[in-house]
Order: C-alpha cells, then structure tokens, then sequence
C-alpha cells in the first residue's frame, strides 16, 4: 500500500523488519514509529552519507533531522545480526548524482481530509474515541543533479516540503490539531581534481515545527510544548585509489541540532499539575528543554 516518503517507509518495506504503526497513505508521515528486526529493538545506528547521527541506544529520537532525502535518493535500511554485545540496527541512506548528464524528481502529493476513509463504530464513539486521521496532507519535493564538467565535477540538490494537519482523539478540532510542519535541502558536490582522487562535500538542513507536539485528551492544548527544530549536517570527503588494489578514504563532518521543546504558558503563572484521579494535566507543559547537540567526526579508512 502506498506509505510516507520518509525513513520509517523506507525501513517498513525492508526484509525483516517490524514497525508498531503502520503508515497508511502518509498517515505517520514523519512521526517516529517503533520497529524490530528479527526481535531486536531500538539498538540503532543512523549514518546520512556518511555521517552518523545516532544519538544513543534505546532512543526514538535518534531518527529526528533525518527526513532530508525523499524521492530520487537511494534509501536503504539494512539491518544485521551481530555479536551478542553489539547487536545494532543500521540505517544507511546516501544521495547520488550522474557525472555524465542530468536526472532530476519533482513531485507533489497533496490529500484532503474528506478523502480519508472511515472505519469507526458506533460503539467506539460513544466512548468519545475519534480515530487519528488525516485533515490535510500535501508535499512538495525537487531535486536535480549532474555535471558540471562531464567526468569531471558534478552536483546534486534537493528539497522537500510538507504539512501534515492531523485530529487526535479526545480533541475537538475547533480547540487544536496535530500540525507539522517540515523544510528540508540537501545540497552535494563531487570534484575529481585527478583521475586518483575524489573530493566530496555534503551538507544537509532540516526545519521542524509542532507547536502542539505531545497534544492528546490528557494533555490540553495550553499544556503541550512547542517544537521548533533545525538539523545541519556536514561533509567533506576524500578518496584516493593509490593502486587497483590499494583504498584510500577520509570523511570529516558534523551533526549539530538545536531542539527547543517551549511551554505554551508561563509555569510561574501556570503551575504544571496533573489530576491523580483522571491523569489530565493542566497547567504548563512538563519537562521544557533546549537540547544542542554537536557530534563532530572524522573517519579513515584504508583498503587493501
């Protein structure tokens, strides 16, 4: 069936893996879904043409920033058993341009709520359940590569954006929806000053917006927090063939993230509470914080 455009789509179609939630026609489109691979869970690696963004194991999060690369990018998952001390998850993506003539993808998926189908009963309204679908949906993406000098130096570039307005169960819509909003652009450059070398630079920016992130029956509009996120990720990149059996390959980069998660109220106002009986909270937002990560990296590798 026809799913999201996203890293969890494309870990959804790989063999062997499990997701938790299940995306229908965008339904989950960036949402961070559970998943395991031959029972293996949440022991994951993420690299983003070469640049690892992991951020710890056990962690969902750790695939945040990385819906970058949509359509027209080679995406794969792979997943692997190892040593019973080690055991990860892998999720490999890596863009790619021709050397010798141009490719380009422009796409724009657009849904309307009223599109969306129905499976509710009567018995599950009556105990206010609503279901989370889709009000409005649409995406737009473009990307082009190719050379700059035929075998020589070329490009690649891309950008994607979307909206995702979704209900959440509990909420009227007249009072708040789950919005999402996401900016993506990825640029690439691949430069052979010789026929031995090859030099490469990558960098990547990511927008991400839920100004009613966590929002839900328990939780009211006036005590989400708000999201407003942007990724950056850096690369340059060296390989050198010194003979038909020797590899040479040297990566510099970051991945740096600013995450500010901002309680719609004053908590000095608004004291944070939660009602012990029915488990609603009001008040300001929980747990406010600004996380500011930089995982800078270099890597070598030679081949023989």
């Amino acid at each position: 069936m026809p799913n999201s455009t996203d890293a969890w789509g494309a870990l959804s179609e790989a063999p062997g893996v499990r997701m938790q939630g299940f995306d229908v026609g965008g339904s989950h489109k960036s949402q961070q879904s559970g998943y395991e691979v031959f029972g293996i869970q949440n022991q994951s690696r993420i690299v983003t043409d070469g640049v690892d963004h992991t951020e710890g194991v056990g962690r969902h999060r750790l695939l945040r920033g990385l819906l970058r690369e949509r359509r027209g990018l080679d995406q794969r998952a792979r997943q692997r058993r190892g040593d019973e001390l080690g055991r990860r998850l892998r999720s490999c993506r890596r863009s790619r341009a021709a050397a010798t003539s141009f490719k380009g993808l422009e796409n724009y998926t657009y849904e309307n709520g009223s599109w969306v189908g129905d499976n509710n009963t009567d018995a599950l309204r009556a105990r206010g359940f609503t279901g989370n679908p889709n009000l409005s949906f649409y995406e737009g993406h473009a990307d082009l590569g190719g050379p700059i000098m035929r075998d020589k130096a070329w490009f690649f570039a891309a950008a994607n954006t979307f909206k995702i307005d979704k209900v959440v169960s509990g909420v009227p819509q007249t009072i708040a929806t789950d919005i999402g909003l996401f900016h993506n652009y990825t640029g690439k450059g691949t430069w052979k000053p010789g026929a031995a070398d090859t030099l490469i630079g990558y960098v990547q920016r990511g927008h991400k917006e839920k100004p009613k992130r966590g929002l839900s029956a328990l939780i009211p509009a006036d005590t989400v927090l708000a999201q407003d996120s942007i990724t950056y990720t850096y690369k340059g990149e060296w390989q050198r063939v010194f003979s038909s059996r020797t590899f040479f390959d040297v990566t510099v980069g970051n991945y740096h993230s600013v995450w500010p998660m901002v309680p719609q109220v004053s908590a000095a106002t608004n004291i944070p509470t939660t009602n012990r009986a029915t488990s609603v909270r009001s008040g300001a937002g929980w747990d406010a914080f600004t996380s500011i990560r930089n995982n800078p990296q270099t890597k070598a590798q030679l081949t023989y």
